[in-house]
């Protein structure tokens, strides 16, 4: 099922994003000893670089399942850039059917939740991940998060005429309109000229003039997906009271402990990943000053509010459109305390929100597909 972000406009940070992503697959690559992979949702990784390891998982300590029906969202593209993913191996743990790595030469489509049926600024949900240990002994696992982008660019002849699609009998494929459909390439956005190669390859010259803005997008995207390691409340009685999640993932590492005991059961690695919508959601302290719209990302007391502050400060040049030499003091008044709404620095504000509404909108015109790549090591 193909995932369509639609988008909306926002000029200020209380409304939504100009922010249109077509299609988004989630690839999972889980590494043990060698590569174990698995895959989900989200746009479409690399497929060069999923298909170029060697995906021998060959682990003493564990594999790796998911739990969830039988379909994968976006699986045709998935199977089109990264074959060597597979559904997995069927097997019913304590009354339950998880598709496990087992058999399947270390790869894995991994499902998972979505709390919005777009995948636009707001979008947020679970990643279906588990790990099924093979001793009795407790361990630790290590899990990294990565986001990597491509673009659709259209495709062109020598000429610099458009190459369209045929259908199976090499007939003209026509859209809704009748109007023939021109054929694309899709790209995986890795450097400047990475992806200067490939659009010259295609005789793409405009893609090849807006090199930049197309970098700049995954570099975007990349800090705007953002992790956690635990669900919040978003339906307290008190609405001041809700919020999305808890443990933010700063440097997107993080070490996850297998207790013993579990030897053939599986054990969950919560992972949730939020697209946020506005900033104020990420940056402020509370509402005293009014800007926030929407619920916010961390509780309002919750003492990791800093990692996320830290995450802002240190990212911000993947965050930030307009980053500059201002952008980490404004980071600074917007995330302190204040008294009173008159006290708040709102041209800080204003400027943080504006170069974070452009980085989504550039998102927006210049990502067609995005994966999320997980690597799960032994610690030990």
């Amino acid at each position: 099922m193909a995932i369509l972000a639609k988008g909306h406009d926002k000029s200020h940070d209380d409304k939504r994003r100009d922010t249109v992503i077509k299609t988004v697959i989630l690839l999972i690559l889980a590494f043990i000893i060698f590569v174990l992979a698995t895959i989900a949702w989200f746009t479409m990784n690399k497929s060069t670089s999923a298909a170029g390891m060697s995906v021998k998982a060959s682990s003493d300590l564990f594999e790796i399942a998911t739990i969830g029906d039988n379909g994968v969202r976006n699986d045709e593209q998935i199977t089109l850039l990264a074959p060597e993913y597979k559904y997995g191996t069927a097997k019913t743990i304590d009354g339950d059917e998880y598709y496990t790595s087992e058999g399947t030469g270390g790869s894995l489509k991994l499902r998972y939740t979505a709390n919005d049926s777009e995948i636009a600024p707001g979008g947020n949900g679970k990643l279906s991940l588990y790990v099924i240990p093979k001793i009795d002994s407790g361990f630790d696992v290590t899990v990294s998060l990565n986001v990597i982008a491509y673009a659709e660019i259209d495709i062109y002849d020598e000429n610099g005429d458009p190459v369209y699609k045929l259908d199976d009998n090499d007939q003209y494929i026509l859209d809704e309109n009748g109007n023939k459909v021109v054929d694309t390439e899709l790209v995986e956005i890795i450097s400047a000229e990475d992806f200067t190669a490939k659009a010259t390859a295609v005789h793409n010259q405009q893609a090849v003039a807006d090199v930049d803005e197309y970098v700049s997008a995954a570099s975007f995207l990349r800090g705007h997906i953002v992790f956690f390691g635990g669900e919040g409340d978003t339906e307290s009685a008190s609405e001041s009271a809700r919020y999305y999640f808890t443990t933010p993932y700063r440097t997107r590492t993080f070490d996850q402990t297998i207790s013993a005991g579990n030897k053939g059961k599986a054990v969950q690695v919560p992972i949730y990943w939020m697209w946020t919508n506005t900033l104020g959601q990420l940056a402020l302290p509370d509402n005293v000053s009014g800007k926030r719209s929407g619920y916010p990302v961390l509780a309002d007391n919750d003492p990791d509010k800093s990692e996320i502050i830290t995450y802002l400060t240190d990212n911000r040049a993947d965050i930030f459109a307009n980053n500059g030499s201002s952008t980490a003091g404004d980071i600074t008044a917007v995330s302190t305390h204040v008294d009173s709404a008159t006290n708040f620095d709102n041209t800080a504000f204003n400027r943080l929100s504006a170069g974070y509404n452009e980085a989504d909108r550039l998102i927006g015109t210049r990502i067609a597909y995005f994966l999320i790549e997980v690597t799960v090591n032994s610690a030990d």
